[in-house]
Formats: C-alpha cells, sequence, structure tokens
C-alpha cells in the first residue's frame, strides 16, 4: 500500500492531529463494556539503530493496532500505532503511542527529503529525542529511507506492501503481547501512591499528637489551677473612736 495513495484517507487525521495521538473519552456509562476495545493491542516489539551513526545505543519500540480494529487495509493506517519503549544509552524521549496516519500524512505533504524534526509536532509530551527515535523506528519498518550521504536526511518509501502485510498477519494470527510499558508505570502509580499515603499517615499521627500534647497541657494547667489556694480573705480596716 503506497503512502502517497491514502491522502484521501488521512486527510482528517492532518486536520486534527492533537486527538490523533489522544484516544477518545468515554462516559461514566459505556467504560465498563469500552475499556478493553478502547486499548492498544500490541503486534509488535522490536528494536533498531538510532539515525545518526555516531549515537552510541538501540532503540526499542512496539507497533500496535486499537483492539476493535479489523484488517480492512482502507482505513488500517487510523487504527495503527508506533511508540518508543526503551533507549539503551542516554537521552530523553516519550512513550506516548503516536498513530500512523498522522506520520503519513506529515510524509505525503513533503516535496523535498526532510529530517525527523518533521515528526515533532506528533508528540504531546516534550522530549528532545523524540522525533529522531521515531524516524529511527520508521527507518527500520521500512517507512522511510535514509539518504546514503547525509544519513539524517529522509526519504518516504516508494512502497510500503510489506508493512502493512505484516500488521495485516499479525491481526489475523491474533497477536497481543503484554503491554509492559503500561505494567511498569502501573506499578510506578501503585508506588506513587503508597509514598503519598505513607505521607498522609505521618501528617495525620503528627497532627493527633500535637493535638494530644495541647490537650494535656491544658489539662496540667487546670489541675494546677485547682492546687493552687485561694488568696485569703483580707481583714476589714478596724477603725478607732476617739475622745
Amino acid at each position: 500500500m503506497n503512502a502517497r495513495s491514502r491522502k484521501t484517507t488521512v486527510k482528517a487525521a492532518a486536520e486534527s492531529m492533537k486527538d490523533a495521538t489522544t484516544p477518545p473519552s468515554i462516559s461514566n456509562d459505556e467504560q465498563e463494556t469500552t475499556i478493553q476495545d478502547d486499548r492498544i493491542r500490541i503486534l509488535k516489539k522490536a528494536t533498531c539503530s538510532k539515525l545518526s551513526p555516531r549515537a552510541s545505543g538501540t532503540l526499542s519500540y512496539e507497533i500496535g493496532i486499537d483492539a476493535n480494529a479489523t484488517g480492512e487495509e482502507s482505513t488500517l493506517s487510523d487504527h495503527t500505532w508506533l511508540r518508543i519503549t526503551a533507549n539503551q544509552s542516554s537521552g530523553y524521549f516519550s512513550q506516548e503511542w503516536i498513530q500512523l496516519t498522522a506520520i503519513l500524512t506529515l510524509i505525503d505533504q513533503q516535496t523535498v527529503p526532510f529530517k525527523a524534526i518533521l515528526f515533532k509536532p506528533l508528540y504531546e509530551r516534550k522530549g528532545a529525542n523524540n522525533h529522531g527515535f521515531l524516524g529511527a523506528a520508521l527507518k527500520a519498518e521500512g517507512l522511510l529511507i535514509a539518504d546514503k550521504q547525509q544519513p539524517l536526511v529522509l526519504h518516504p518509501a516508494e512502497k510500503l506492501d510489506a508493512f502493512w502485510q505484516q500488521v495485516t498477519t499479525a491481526i489475523e494470527e491474533g497477536i497481543d503481547l503484554t503491554d509492559e510499558v503500561a505494567q511498569e508505570n502501573a506499578r510506578k502509580e501503585a508506588r506513587k501512591q503508597a509514598r503519598l499515603a505513607e505521607q498522609q499517615r505521618r501528617r495525620d499521627a503528627n497532627a493527633k499528637k500535637a493535638t494530644s500534647s495541647s490537650d494535656d497541657t491544658s489539662s496540667t494547667d487546670t489541675l494546677d489551677t485547682a492546687k493552687t489556694p485561694a488568696d485569703p480573705p483580707k481583714n476589714p480596716s478596724v477603725s478607732t473612736d476617739e475622745g
């Protein structure tokens, strides 16, 4: 499936690129029945080199599909996602899913070779390496071709048949890999909530201790006041009559 034949399909994503990277919100009534359909099913996990030959370490990335998506080629790019999950060396990046339609829309709009900075607007979270790492994964999947003389300069691939074939095959085979990123994020959130709970417990204990100390001080003052004898009444002055 050629990227340049998909302009009609991806037009809507180009107009709402921000929404393309954020799963749609659902009402409370629908949440219980649709939560599984809204998740992204992981079809492939892989590693690749970075775009720059001088960069060290490899990248890990994943390809996913909306859990309720079918293998219909006409809309498949709307339901296909890609994300970077790990960096073997240093360099901050975001693990957010990026919709393939949004990626291909940007590529289709280019009339000359480009650099990976093109993909920066696709990310909501900051990360100096987001676009470069995404470009490396797209190159590894055969969606982009790097210039032989200038590795950071990219060209769109003429044919994407091999990529779409692996996606449709994975869907048909029912591949659904473990979402280790979600599991790790859940563990981090659990640790965070545990820390917050412990901090609140300590604040409550300190507040209770302070209140108890204040009550003890008040009781002591009352007892001291009760033990202190009252001042004896003063004798009235005795007047002496003279004469």
